[in-house]
């Protein structure tokens, strides 16, 4: 990692933010940075400050490197954290649908994330689909018991 990098990362993990987001920008000014640093730039960072962070780090890399994906997922992450739970799900739709036209193989994370998005929209049918399609079974019981369906609730314990 580069210095500013690596120092702001450190100072995040002990939990002196001001010091991390102070490096983070330094870092972020001087360029020159590793793809992998770039995913951890905006976590001492909230809101839109964190998800202009990802941008330039999506920009940076380009859609060909595997960061970018990560970039992309913090990016969503900022939107669940605000509680906004459309640009959650907006997001991670537009990730898979990036995955799925570049024939990636890997959408279970994403897909898997987007249960517990629909679920906070109030589109409990979208979340049961997609925790039944991933194999999400405690997901699927707690959903279940949240709407009293006991029933199906004791049938996806077995």
């Amino acid at each position: 990692m580069r210095p500013f990098a690596a120092r702001s990362t450190a100072w995040y993990f002990l939990r002196n933010i001001p010091a991390a987001q102070r490096d983070a920008r330094t870092a972020l000014k001087l360029g020159n940075l590793r793809a992998r640093e770039l995913t951890l730039l905006s976590a001492p960072f909230q809101g839109e400050e964190a998800r202009t962070i990802s941008r330039t780090g999506m920009k940076l890399v380009g859609p060909s490197d595997p960061v970018y994906y990560d970039l992309w997922l913090n990016l969503a992450q900022t939107y669940w954290y605000q509680g906004d739970f459309t640009n959650y799900v907006k997001e991670l739709e537009a990730v898979l649908a990036w995955q799925r036209a570049e024939g990636s193989r890997y959408t279970d994370t994403t897909f898997m994330l987007l249960g517990p998005g629909y679920e906070n929209l109030g589109n409990l049918q979208r979340a049961e689909e997609i925790y039944k399609e991933t194999g999400q079974g405690d997901s699927l019981v707690r959903l279940y018991l949240h709407q009293e369906r006991w029933p199906e609730a004791r049938a996806a314990l077995s």
